[in-house]
């Protein structure tokens, strides 16, 4: 979600009231694996911070088999980009995924 314009770095919570399951979920799981991180980069702990990344699996493959992210409703569409904006943002903390070269590629 690079460059989407005014990308918040929280989901509102207000957005988050009409929310299905698999959305708090999500946010349950990016807000506890958020507080994880923030504990691993403190005390330098990089297999805690990978643990709190794999944590999100099961929660991410969820809301993308339960939920249509560009939805045709604004407010439903804004939430779940906001969700996986915020998924980004932890990614980002760590990992430069532009820095990644597959074997035998420029």
């Amino acid at each position: 979600l690079k460059g989407v314009v005014g990308a918040p770095a929280r989901v509102d919570a207000a957005l988050m009231k009409d929310a299905i399951p698999v959305e708090t979920a999500l946010h349950a799981a990016t807000t506890a694996a958020r507080a994880e991180l923030d504990g691993a980069i403190a005390t330098v702990d990089y297999p805690r911070a990978v643990r709190a990344f794999l944590g999100l699996r099961a929660p991410i493959d969820a809301f993308f088999e339960g939920v249509m992210v560009m939805s045709t409703d604004p407010v439903e569409k804004a939430r779940r980009l906001g969700m996986l904006f915020e998924v980004k943002a932890l990614f980002d903390r760590l990992y430069d995924l532009s820095k990644i070269v597959v074997e035998g590629t420029a």
